[in-house]
């Protein structure tokens, strides 16, 4: 049944039964904290603690015990009262030593005496439910335990505090405000309002569509800040992928040998990018394998590289060259794969319905070993190149020319200008992407390059200047997006057809979509899937 606001959340939702969970991460701590909610907190904390818990709010020093009498731990209880309370309910937490067995115990003993297991997130659902919070605070709870970075965890804090929720109710009245006047205006026609030539309906509808774009956009830019990005190492073996990986995890997270094919397997971190949140995968040195077992590392490396956001594709500066002849040449052949190539050659004979049966199958035959043939046969970094070109890959990579300590001062020159040539290259890929920033020199011995990297990957990540001033989900950005449409749709039409009344509904649809953000309309489905997101204790 939808929900339609939190006083009807409040009357319709009380909760008959006691739940009880864990509200500390696993593993052992000086303190866990085990957190009850329902009207039978009380009456189960005074069973543990073998003496009356006084209904009011309190901090209390006491034992905690078992059913049969034995003392599981000594520690606290927190009480607070209904509706004063996390949950909106009566809740208790009970402060004891963070080892897992004790913890374990004491959820035991709650149970024993009543209380049932928490599903995930439900003690901010009933918070939801009880009107302590709006579906979009709900939310960024999650959002503020989970985030890895300042910025991502500023903004979530933010949502929980009720930014964004605010703007959208501020929205949403000035949306009703001026669907009020649009109905006004057409109930009573004695008032001789123009809809199409009145000056207060085109500004309100104006000022209306402005904000629902810069609040989109806000919401988009809270969504991304929340993506992890994924970038992958890829290079030949010995280019210093692994010496990489440990400089952007500030740690010797991979092997690092002379011996080529070190790492035979992909290896994945988390790190933190100038405030962005990255997965970083080293992967096995790409070249013509030397056993079945390379050959499958070098097949899980392709398979990263197609499956990352962004590639580090490193190179020795002293062994091998950035073509820019053959790279502009491989661009041109960038925007179709030899799989689609091939698909498109049968496409095209079976509609000029020239190709015989066997020559059909010829092609067909042709095609599926392409689709099952591994790239093991790379001999070089020109053939590598040619890979990232044939898969599509080169637009989302970043070209690093590693061991710039190593260069003499002329060396180091030549490179440097091959390098600035490159980044003023147009690759003809989506538009003529630039390969601005995507050719640049390194050490992975001196760290000296670091900050263009960083800086490069930050504009290819797409989240350059992005500082969100709340955090946001897929379905928020969808309503937004909606509520935009039929604001924008009723508009035309008000302008083009003289239909206020469909404008009036539109405008009715457009806070229908704002209320589902709030949470104020919205079904047991979608709570659902929001809440079984969180952890057990929240």
């Amino acid at each position: 049944m939808p929900r339609k606001d939190n006083l009807s959340r409040s009357a319709n939702n009380k909760n008959p039964d006691t739940i009880v969970a864990t509200a500390t991460a696993a593993g052992k701590a000086a303190i866990g904290i085990v957190r009850m909610s329902g009207p039978a907190s009380f009456s189960i904390a005074s069973s543990l603690i073998q003496q009356k818990l006084p209904r009011k709010r309190a901090i209390k020093v006491c034992n905690f015990y078992a059913v049969d009498g034995t003392q599981l731990d000594q520690g606290i209880t927190i009480s607070f009262i209904s509706p004063n309370s996390f949950s909106g309910e009566d809740l208790v937490e009970l402060h004891v030593h963070g080892n897992p067995l004790i913890l374990d115990n004491i959820v035991a003993a709650c149970l024993a005496n009543g209380a049932r297991h928490a599903e995930a997130g439900e003690f901010s659902r009933r918070a939801y439910q009880n009107g302590k919070v709006d579906l979009t605070q709900a939310e960024s709870i999650a959002d503020v335990i989970n985030s890895d970075t300042e910025i991502s965890l500023r903004a979530a804090m933010r949502s929980l505090s009720g930014d964004f929720s605010q703007k959208v109710s501020i929205l949403n009245d000035k949306i009703m405000q001026l669907r009020v006047y649009i109905e006004a205006a057409l109930d009573f026609p004695t008032e001789e309002i123009d809809l199409l030539q009145d000056k207060e309906s085109a500004r309100q509808t104006e000022e209306i569509l402005q904000q629902l774009r810069d609040i989109l956009e806000q919401a988009r830019q809270g969504l991304l800040i929340q993506e992890e990005l994924n970038l992958v190492i890829l290079g030949k073996p010995n280019a210093g992928k692994s010496s990489l990986m440990n400089i952007l995890c500030r740690n010797d997270r991979a092997i690092v040998s002379e011996d080529a094919g070190t790492t035979r397997d992909f290896l994945s971190e988390k790190v933190n990018i100038q405030g962005m949140s990255a997965s970083l995968t080293d992967t096995a040195g790409i070249r013509s394998p030397r056993s079945a077992v390379e050959s499958e590392g070098i097949e899980r490396s392709w398979h990263q590289a197609k499956l990352s956001d962004i590639i580090i594709c490193i190179y020795d500066a002293l062994e091998d060259e950035l073509d820019l002849a053959e790279l502009s040449k491989l661009g041109d052949e960038c925007q179709e794969s030899q799989e689609l190539k091939h698909l498109k050659h049968l496409k095209q004979l079976k509609q000029s319905k020239q190709a015989k049966q066997t020559n059909e199958g010829e092609n067909i035959k042709q095609l599926k070993s392409h689709k099952s043939s591994k790239p093991t046969d790379i001999q070089n970094f020109a053939e590598l190149v040619k890979h990232l070109a044939s898969q599509g890959l080169l637009k989302k990579t970043i070209f690093i020319a590693n061991k710039l300590d190593l260069l003499d001062s002329a060396n180091r020159k030549k490179l440097q200008s091959r390098l600035s040539g490159a980044n003023k290259h147009q690759l003809n890929i989506s538009s003529a992407t630039s390969l601005t920033n995507k050719c640049l020199g390194f050490s992975v011995k001196s760290g000296e390059g670091m900050e263009e990297l960083m800086a490069a990957i930050v504009a290819k990540s797409g989240k350059q200047g992005v500082a969100p001033q709340f955090t946001a989900r897929k379905r928020h950005i969808e309503s937004l997006a909606k509520a935009l449409n039929a604001v924008e749709q009723g508009h035309k039409q008000l302008l083009e057809q003289g239909a206020g009344e469909l404008f009036a509904e539109d405008l009715k649809l457009a806070t229908i979509c704002l209320d589902e953000i709030l949470g104020k309309t919205t079904t047991d489905d979608l709570l659902d899937r929001i809440f079984s997101e969180f952890c057990l204790g929240k």
